[in-house]
């Protein structure tokens, strides 16, 4: 149903269904989290990066490893956010990354690509 509703570009109707989940203690996937981040990169609500930036901080406590792909999500929101800090937030993001994919002995799964610095860029 997540996907669904972000494919029909319902990033609200994602919201609502994440808080239904965490309500019912379901526990989430990678998949899950890629869904709800990129919801919230396309979301206008001011709360959206801050938000996602509390997703990706969950999951680096979790058992789950974000991809470049949670990454990015998160870059995004936060080069669409009016918050005065984006910019630096959002480098920030990217500096994590690019530990992150140093310390994983270059896994692709962390490769930073262009659209990750093009959202920082963006951000400014």
């Amino acid at each position: 149903a997540l996907n669904a509703y972000f494919r029909e570009g319902r990033p609200d109707c994602v919201l609502k269904l994440w808080g239904d989940m965490q309500t019912a203690k379901i526990r989430p996937t990678l998949f899950t989290y890629s869904i709800v981040l990129r919801s919230l990169a396309q979301s206008s609500k001011p709360t959206a990066a801050p938000q996602a930036q509390g997703i990706l901080e969950r999951m680096l406590k979790s058992d789950l490893r974000p991809t470049a792909n949670h990454y990015g999500a998160v870059m995004a929101a936060w080069s669409r956010s009016r918050d005065k800090n984006a910019p630096r937030k959002a480098h920030a993001v990217l500096q994590k990354l690019e530990e992150m994919y140093s310390l994983s002995n270059n896994n692709r799964d962390l490769r930073p690509t262009p659209a990750h610095y093009t959202a920082v860029i963006t951000a400014w």
